[in-house]
């Protein structure tokens, strides 16, 4: 079976950055019109504790599970790496990147602040029937990170060449 979940509200009193912070989400998303349909999980691995400390892996800051919506079969696990931890499956997006006619998928990796977001890219392989990340996608990463570093020169110069 294949459902949209969407979160909870939180306990009456309870602090909403806390409650929220490691709870799945999960998406139906069908690459093409008609075609498979995938329940799409981004589970955080990370949480906030008592000290609203973050607590979990250094690099790992979740995944996203692929399932068949027709029987529940687990494609893949693909590991979202970060160097900070983030809320990523509110950052969720689905659009044909390589206009293929085929769904993709993005998450928020990496947030610099007045410099945007940093996103992870797959696209979906119609041999294979799995999401991938390929030269396109790495492409994509790259422009984003130069993208990044040009606004970084652009504040600088923005400020007299200073900071």
């Amino acid at each position: 079976m294949c459902v949209t979940v969407s979160r909870p509200a939180p306990p009456r009193g309870a602090k909403r950055a806390r409650y929220l912070s490691n709870i799945p989400l999960s998406f139906k998303l069908s690459p093409e019109s008609g075609g498979t349909a995938f329940r799409i999980t981004v589970r955080p691995l990370w949480r906030l504790d008592e000290s609203s400390r973050i607590v979990g892996d250094d690099t790992q800051v979740g995944d996203i599970e692929v399932a068949r919506c027709q029987d529940g079969k687990r494609l893949q696990v693909l590991p979202i790496l970060a160097d900070q931890p983030i809320i990523f499956g509110s950052t969720f997006h689905a659009e044909d990147l390589n206009f293929d006619g085929y769904l993709d998928f993005s998450v928020v990796t990496e947030s610099s602040g007045a410099n945007g977001d940093v996103r992870s890219y797959w696209v979906y392989d119609p041999g294979t029937g799995i999401f991938i990340q390929n030269e396109f996608t790495h492409e994509l990463l790259l422009l984003a990170e130069q993208q990044e570093a040009l606004s970084l020169v652009q504040l600088y110069n923005a400020l007299g060449g200073g900071w």
